[in-house]
């Protein structure tokens, strides 16, 4: 008896076993960070409609690849489900999707970065309709077309693949400009108001939030590519390719969901209390928030708001002593005017 013929339906019955649990886990965790982005005001439109429809994409996904693993167990075939056109058009339709959200994220960076001082105000939908329409389309022509021309989803996995290397190189150097801008502005009272500096801060912040998602993507897009060109060129072993990279690539999505929450102060928080709800997560973690946020209730009653207006949002660091507690307000009161 051949061996591979063996141990191939246990291989992949065993990958499918550990991508059934991630994307168990990855479906709710996609489902209530799209709930937490949608329902967060503090997070500009542009980005939150991205991160909106980015968690959508991975939920879909999720799905789809737990039917898929779900079914090799049901119909106790390691490979059958794998060929079912529609879940495949589906599937093919949210990983294009999720893999161009890398793409739109960067540019939506550099709008916020070259248009600091007016960005905040610039809050109609006109960027999100316009990428909508474009990355929709695009996504529905790659999934009609997805078995039948490989070549074209090869050549499309690398411009994507390219495309996503030189945007990190762009990434880094966006938040290089941003962070050198915002700690110049702190050392100024003339040319910046507030609205230009607080844009500088959350391009900040952003960017530092944003890396693990960016990463994650990247090693999506190198599975996608891979697994194409492994069908294109008929390559040995892509049974086992494609279990493999399916589970890595559900790997990928839920990490890019966990942080998301986790590298967003207000999303972790509001995720913190859900958990909380449902019994999971530590209740001294509770019992420390609940202090922290009475003793800044405390601290704004007794003139806090004072102490923190003179921080860094950054890091939380003091940016005056107490001996020029008025002129810097007055400098606050000159870039309010």
């Amino acid at each position: 008896m051949d061996t591979d013929s063996v141990l191939q339906p246990v291989f992949i019955f065993a990958f499918a076993a550990v991508e059934l649990l991630i994307n168990l886990i990855c479906v709710p965790v996609s489902a209530i960070n799209f709930f937490l982005v949608a329902k967060s005001s503090v997070i500009h439109p542009n980005l939150k409609h991205i991160l909106i429809y980015q968690s959508g994409c991975i939920l879909g996904r999720g799905m789809c690849r737990f039917t898929t693993c779900l079914l090799k167990f049901v119909q106790l075939s390691p490979l059958a489900s794998e060929s079912f056109q529609s879940i495949g058009t589906i599937y093919s339709f949210f990983i294009f999707e999720r893999n161009t959200m890398a793409h739109v994220l960067i540019i939506e960076r550099v709008l916020a970065t070259v248009t600091a001082k007016s960005y905040e105000r610039r809050r109609k939908p006109f960027f999100t309709l316009g990428w909508l329409i474009i990355v929709i389309s695009l996504g529905l022509f790659n999934a009609i077309g997805y078995r039948e021309n490989g070549l074209s989803i090869v050549l499309t996995n690398y411009a994507l693949l390219f495309s996503a290397g030189i945007e990190l190189c762009v990434f880094s150097l966006l938040r290089w400009h941003s962070e050198k801008a915002y700690f110049r502005t702190l050392h100024s009272s003339n040319g910046h108001n507030l609205s230009e500096r607080y844009q500088l801060s959350e391009n900040v912040r952003i960017g530092k939030q944003l890396v693990p998602t960016l990463v994650f993507h990247l090693f999506n897009i190198m599975s996608s590519t891979l697994i194409t060109n492994w069908s294109l060129f008929t390559l040995p072993g892509y049974d086992y390719m494609l279990v493999f990279c399916s589970m890595l690539s559900s790997f990928c999505s839920l990490m890019i969901e966990i942080s998301i929450i986790m590298c967003h102060p207000f999303l972790k928080r509001e995720f913190t209390h859900i958990m909380n709800r449902f019994g999971i997560g530590s209740s001294s973690r509770s019992i420390r928030v609940a202090v922290a946020e009475n003793g800044m209730i405390n601290g704004l009653n007794n003139g806090g708001g004072q102490k923190i207006a003179m921080t860094n949002i950054l890091n939380g660091e003091a940016l005056v002593i107490e001996q020029k507690q008025e002129a810097h307000f007055e400098m606050l009161r000159k870039l309010w005017k």
